[in-house]
């Protein structure tokens, strides 16, 4: 087995494309990701733990939809902002109950 090296190259592909980008060159085909909506914004949010009851509630949540879905299977984050959505729309007639399961889960 030959042991040759290639000798390193001084310009990587990164540099070459900011040298462009800061010439106002068009780089059409850099792989950066460029946003024509910009009216989606996505937050940090909070992570948290979920405890071992928590998360296998979570866990027959998951498998009960994925069970029902015909065409996708969805991921956890998914599910959970769909529920965040559901329980946004239906607060007004759900508050009451939804309060009570907070409570208990303290």
């Amino acid at each position: 087995m030959s042991k040759l090296k290639f000798p390193p190259s001084n310009d990587s592909k990164l540099s070459k494309t900011i040298a462009k980008m800061s010439q106002n060159k068009s780089t059409e085909k850099t792989g950066f990701i460029t946003s024509k909506n910009d009216k989606t914004t996505y937050f940090k949010t909070k992570s948290f733990r979920l405890r071992e009851l928590d998360f296998s509630n979570l866990s027959f949540i998951v498998q009960a939809i994925n069970k029902d879905s015909e065409r996708k299977i969805y991921s956890e984050s998914e599910i959970i902002r769909g529920i965040i959505n559901y329980i946004s729309d239906n607060l007004e007639i759900c508050s009451k109950k939804l309060l009570t399961h907070i409570k208990n889960s303290s």
